[in-house]
């Protein structure tokens, strides 16, 4: 689950509008079973039943997959309506990489080139291809929590993961403690986090990063959405993040938490 960028949109014309209900009754039945297993999940996780939390976050992912695929179904049905672009944007953008992005811009009509939501999408994805894995990481400099200077750069030599997240998004703070427990065990010389805040608000975001232990450096410019790194990766939606080698090529994007620790393991034997 994720905080998706607002976006506004008006619909005209019935059809529009008829589409947008139609969404929303043929997604009423996933939606419902995938909150039931996020209630599942979060009962094993305070019980520390790893088992039956492994086999729940299956069954999570499976359905969700399986959500993707009836949205992808539903708006193939109007390749031609702006509002299938809107639906796409908001349904099929969070965590999707570029190769997934670029399968479900191919669905839309060309003669809706020239509309906001056909072009925004088109532009995002050529964003994504240039930071997809296997690219070298684009290079920012940001202010961190004590007014000074901090660049992805300078992490060079280590396994980073930047973190995009934000104080006011709760799927972010409730992500948080799972990325504590990886810090704790692999950061040091070979790895840390590098925090990206989308928070507007100085205080906020100080604040966040207290109450939920995040020892590793933060930077952010304040400036929400139009964050410039977030422009830079692509980030439509929170909390995402991007694993980037010591020679700063790009590994993986969204690396789920409790998958990352394998990860770096065999990472970090490399080095």
């Amino acid at each position: 689950i994720q905080s998706v960028e607002p976006l506004e949109y008006t619909v005209s014309g019935s059809k529009s509008h008829s589409l947008l209900d139609g969404l929303d009754d043929a997604l009423a039945s996933y939606d419902e079973k995938l909150r039931l297993l996020e209630d599942e999940i979060s009962g094993a996780e305070k019980e520390d039943n790893t088992g039956l939390i492994n086999s729940k976050r299956m069954e999570y992912e499976t359905l969700e997959n399986e959500r993707r695929n009836e949205i992808k179904q539903y708006i193939s049905q109007n390749p031609d309506m702006p509002v299938s672009v809107y639906i796409a944007t908001r349904q099929l953008s969070n965590g999707a990489d570029a190769v997934e992005m670029r399968n479900i811009f191919s669905i839309f009509d060309t003669s809706l080139s020239g509309t906001r939501y056909y072009d925004a999408m088109a532009s995002n994805v050529e964003t994504m291809e240039k930071v997809a894995p296997g690219k070298p990481a684009v290079d920012f400099t940001l202010e961190n929590t004590m007014g000074e200077e901090v660049s992805l750069s300078d992490f060079r030599g280590q396994i980073v993961l930047i973190s995009f997240w934000a104080s006011w998004c709760p799927y972010c703070r409730a992500e948080n403690p799972n990325l504590v427990k990886v810090y704790d065990e692999f950061g040091g010389d070979k790895f840390t986090v590098l925090g990206v805040s989308l928070d507007r608000n100085k205080e906020a975001w100080l604040k966040g990063i207290e109450e939920d232990g995040l020892e590793w450096e933060h930077v952010s410019d304040l400036e929400g959405w139009r964050s410039a790194p977030a422009d830079l990766y692509a980030i439509r939606s929170i909390p995402q993040n991007v694993l980037i080698d010591e020679n700063g090529i790009i590994v993986e994007r969204n690396v789920k938490y409790h998958e990352l620790g394998e990860k770096l393991q065999q990472m970090l034997l490399d080095i």
